[in-house]
């Protein structure tokens, strides 16, 4: 899955990403979100897998009783449930129970069972009774005070995550589950709509992606250019809204991500200090997004003009991209990826491919 654990292709055999040793304990996380088409894939060659992996989602609560919490990491190689430490952090950051819900809602259309549905609906329930009155949800429930950044900080594009996430999961849940469906639609209406409500000042090129609760004066907007590991470019929650709004028809999420793609063509591409390759690809998504919703050429114009700026910082002579502009090796958790799908969605649209046979990606939430 990424971040904590791998299939090594050289020794066959799952590989633990913290260090070299590949019979350390291994740990499940989601870095971005597994998409339906991936499951779908899934389950056309091993039905039976989907429905293990479902089961193992419950491995990233703790054991049952009141009050129970989960983690954003699970044992991957060990039946045994998360334990929290009471006095450390919770690690339940709102956009990885979106993930499991998204899992698990696919898990249930194929093959409905008390015991999914169960679980869905406790990860689904979680954060709904952990929201903030404004509709916002922390970066995580429990933190010790003296953890100033993470000690009651309210995170908008965590809860926008959660909230799409939950969209795509009641359109899987629409036949067979018709009233889940409509109230995770509902929820999902106000975690969204929290999130463009928490303050961003689009003119002043600022959006919030920390809010803390008890020191506002210390809130933290989205990176133009020059994300860290962790946090998003501002163009990732661009590409997101784009989602929305094809799946609500609600202006609002539109106008969004059009006012981050503004912010864009209003700053200047950093030439002293590196920026990853995702910061790039996911603005080059942003603006074939654009074009496709709205046939105004000028965003394909501009998605044209920055390949051409980005193609000599990427890449040499290899097909491979560099991890970061001034950098010269390729690293996975830049997530290169997205700059080659960002890069063949912009020329697939230049060269007036209908329908078009590469959709967007929407996974990095």
């Amino acid at each position: 899955w990424g971040e904590h654990a791998y299939w090594s292709l050289r020794h066959d055999q799952p590989g633990n990403a913290y260090g070299p040793r590949l019979n350390d304990p291994l740990t499940h996380d989601h870095l971005r979100q597994a998409p339906v088409w991936f499951w779908q894939y899934v389950q056309r060659f091993n039905p039976a897998a989907v429905q293990q992996f479902a089961d193992g989602l419950d491995y990233h609560f703790e054991p049952p009783g009141p009050q129970r919490q989960y983690m954003r990491h699970a044992p991957l190689d060990r039946l045994e449930h998360y334990h929290p430490d009471p006095d450390g952090r919770s690690f339940d950051f709102p956009r990885h129970s979106g993930f499991y819900i998204l899992d698990l809602a696919f898990a249930q259309a194929q093959h409905p069972r008390p015991k999914t549905l169960n679980l869905l609906t406790e990860f689904a329930d979680y954060w709904w009774q952990r929201r903030q009155p404004n509709g916002l949800c922390l970066i995580e429930s429990r933190t010790p005070p003296h953890q100033t950044e993470w000690h009651r900080v309210l995170s908008p594009p965590q809860t926008f995550s959660l909230g799409l996430s939950l969209l795509d999961a009641a359109e899987l849940l629409d036949a067979q589950h018709p009233e889940l469906a409509t109230t995770l639609r509902q929820r999902a209406d106000v975690y969204l709509h929290a999130a463009l409500d928490a303050g961003h000042q689009p003119e002043a090129d600022y959006y919030l992606v920390a809010m803390p609760m008890d020191r506002p004066h210390e809130a933290r907007p989205l990176a133009i250019w020059g994300s860290v590991y962790g946090s998003s470019p501002a163009a990732a929650w661009g590409v997101l809204c784009l989602d929305a709004y094809r799946k609500t028809a609600d202006r609002r999420f539109l106008d969004f991500a059009i006012s981050i793609a503004q912010s864009y063509l209003r700053a200047v591409m950093p030439t002293d200090r590196p920026f990853p390759a995702k910061d790039a690809g996911r603005l080059l998504e942003l603006l074939a997004g654009l074009y496709e919703l709205t046939a105004e050429h000028h965003w394909l114009a501009q998605g044209l003009q920055l390949t051409s700026r980005l193609l000599p910082l990427f890449f040499d002579d290899s097909p491979i991209p560099r991890s970061a502009a001034g950098y010269a090796y390729y690293d996975s958790q830049m997530c290169p990826g997205y700059l080659l799908h960002g890069l063949a969605r912009i020329g697939l649209l230049a060269g007036g491919c209908q329908p078009m046979p590469l959709t967007a990606d929407f996974t990095d939430r």
